[in-house]
């Protein structure tokens, strides 16, 4: 039976390991070929983790009982599979809440609750991996440019330029934390060169969302490394003063990645939201038309009643780029509106716990008596929320956390999942060392009161 176990455990991972890939494949201008091998890979991945949860014991035992989290998710899917029955065409947004529904039932309910911090641990070290070819293929053979390119940004080998600095955001998070946290000198000085790597890349792109996501995720990291990161930051900071007064190109370059090329002439705040101000207000006008159900999920005011369907952009309207808020407006109304809060809410609640906080704020970690991997997995713990609240608020500005086909989305997800369980490992952890200190001072007293 333990043979058996083992067996499973590795098809989850195998089977997760294939979908990222064929997401971050398809991201690139070299994957179009491999658009509906995404379905293929989501769709062993559901059969795989469903078999495992429900097959082994203990794991069924616990996942049975309704959790918060779950129930919450439940309540989400219910919401939000009405705007499908009142949806403008439900065959397109029946599709698009199908994948999405099964990408959250993966992530947030079979992985969460069977997950092991060793599993995590390597799907980091494999988003790390995947993270750093994206990059270094974009960089070394980055795709032929277009009439249709802005040629003030770097796309790589990317679709378009934000989802070049989004992927090149998530590295930046994660490289530093890893710098921040290593012990292997070599190990930590190369993490570190490819998060220099990773921001130049940001920058390059002139990505405004991305820039917003990293810095998200740069400020959860100084939040919970309070006292270790003092140091490194006033350096880091000292060292970007002095780039800056070195070159005589920070001006323009900072001009060219927050306006991208808008008139002179025009104000501060249009040139900054001067390529969404007209999608954020068509997507308003189409809230307006319907605001209770929306269009359908996945939908805007622009979906007509006749669509098929078509594997390959599964999911795709006008206005995806647009950010989460408005689009589940327009799609959903206020229904799914309210359904997207309690998506929030569910990451949110994965955040570490106070003990937690308190044990990352350490300067030095060898005066605490911890025993086996628990100052890792509060480490794992800190990076994966941290990594699930940047994409959730990227997602706000451009992109969507809705589309089961989209490797932001999928990574977002996986991060909260990861995040939820190791909150629930932890609290066992600590569950168990209260429940030992509380009964040890119990005997104290008892044997303290039997020799009086």
């Amino acid at each position: 039976m333990k043979i058996a176990l083992h067996k499973n455990k590795d098809l989850v991972f195998v089977a997760l390991i294939g979908y990222l890939g064929t997401l971050a494949a398809t991201q690139t201008e070299y994957g179009w070929s491999l658009m509906n091998l995404r379905w293929v890979t989501l769709s062993i991945l559901l059969f795989v983790t469903g078999w495992y949860w429900l097959t082994v014991r203990p794991q069924r035992q616990s996942g049975l009982s309704l959790d918060k989290s779950t129930g919450i998710l439940l309540l989400y899917f219910l919401s939000t599979f009405l705007t499908v029955i009142f949806a403008e065409n439900p065959l397109f947004s029946g599709s698009r809440w199908t994948s999405h529904a099964i990408m959250l039932i993966v992530l947030l309910v079979f992985l969460r609750q069977n997950l092991t911090f060793s599993q995590i641990q390597k799907i980091l070290i494999v988003l790390k991996i995947i993270i750093a070819l994206l990059l270094f293929l974009s960089l070394l053979n980055p795709s032929p440019q277009t009439i249709y390119d802005n040629l003030q940004v770097f796309r790589g080998t990317m679709s378009n330029a934000n989802t070049m600095g989004q992927i090149a955001a998530i590295g930046v998070v994660i490289y530093s934390h890893s710098f921040l946290i290593g012990r292997n000198k070599w190990i930590r000085y190369l993490e570190g060169g490819l998060a220099c790597v990773a921001m130049g890349i940001v920058w390059w792109s002139g990505s405004r969302s991305a820039m917003i996501a990293f810095l998200t995720g740069l400020g959860l990291i100084s939040y919970f490394y309070r006292q270790k990161i003092r140091g490194k930051v006033f350096w880091a900071i000292l060292m970007l003063c002095l780039l800056m007064v070195a070159s005589t190109m920070v001006s323009n370059e900072a001009k060219r990645f927050i306006f991208k090329g808008a008139d002179d002439s025009m104000r501060l705040s249009e040139q900054v939201t001067k390529s969404r101000t007209k999608v954020w207000s068509s997507a308003w006008e189409g809230f307006e038309k319907r605001p209770i159900f929306g269009w359908g999920f996945g939908a805007d005011s622009g979906m007509t009643k006749n669509w098929e369907v078509k594997f390959a952009a599964v999911g795709t309207v006008e206005r995806d780029a647009v950010n989460d808020f408005l689009f589940m407006l327009e799609g959903c109304g206020v229904v799914g509106f309210g359904a997207y809060l309690l998506l929030i809410y569910i990451a949110w609640k994965q955040k570490p716990t106070p003990r937690q906080v308190s044990i990352l704020r350490l300067k030095n970690y060898s005066r605490l008596n911890l025993k086996g991997n628990y100052l890792a997995m509060n480490h794992t713990h800190a990076i994966m929320f941290t990594l699930g609240v940047s994409l959730l608020v990227l997602v706000q500005f451009d992109n969507t956390a809705l589309s089961a086909g989209n490797f932001i989305s999928v990574i977002l997800w996986l991060s909260v999942g990861a995040a939820g369980a190791l909150r629930k490992e932890v609290l066992l952890n600590e569950f168990a060392m209260y429940h030992y200190l509380s009964t040890g001072a119990q005997r104290i007293q008892k044997e303290a009161f039997v020799a009086s």
